[in-house]
């Protein structure tokens, strides 16, 4: 408890001593002598692309206060499909989907890629077969992609150092073998 006292009396005295040396009065900023940083106002720049978001900004807020607002709620879900918020009518499970340059066949039927230079039969088939099968029900993947993606498989079997360990384990046949053998 003494403490405690002892404390707020000298918290009292301190409070009571910088009130003592407190001005009151006000302070003449431009009274003392110019440090000579600034010589004069600043040129204007020349430099306009720092102003671009700026002006974009600008042009987004006078678009909004430009555009009426829906008056119901027909219009504001009009205005909605138009952003793309909503869907668009009749619904489908393919909405903002366009296939009309990409046929049907050519995402599922993706097999008759792989017989130039696939092996008939053996595990480098049978994986390439599931790949293909993968392949073909995604989707979310071009077929111009799928392609890429068998023909990536292909380069990646048939460089040399794969190619090698296929061909030891018995599961490729060697290119060399081929022309002996015709």
């Amino acid at each position: 408890m003494e403490q405690l006292a002892f404390l707020q009396k000298r918290e009292k005295m301190r409070r009571e001593e910088r009130v003592k040396t407190q001005v009151l009065g006000s302070v003449d900023l431009f009274s003392g002598s110019p440090l000579g940083i600034f010589t004069g106002p600043m040129e204007e720049s020349s430099d306009k692309d720092m102003l671009v978001t700026w002006r974009a900004c600008q042009q987004r807020e006078l678009r909004i206060l430009s555009t009426p607002s829906p008056r119901n709620a027909l219009e504001e879900m009009v205005l909605l499909t138009k952003q793309g918020k909503l869907w668009n009518f009749p619904v489908d499970n393919e909405q903002g989907l366009d296939y009309s340059n990409d046929p049907f066949y050519k995402h599922v039927f993706l097999e008759h890629h792989l017989e130039p230079w696939c092996p008939k039969m053996g595990p480098v088939r049978h994986f390439m077969e599931v790949v293909c099968l993968g392949l073909s029900k995604n989707p979310f993947v071009s077929s111009q992609k799928k392609l890429e993606t068998i023909l990536w498989f292909k380069d990646y079997f048939e460089r040399p150092e794969n190619n090698e360990i296929l061909v030891h384990s018995g599961f490729w046949e060697d290119s060399s073998e081929e022309a002996l053998s015709a």
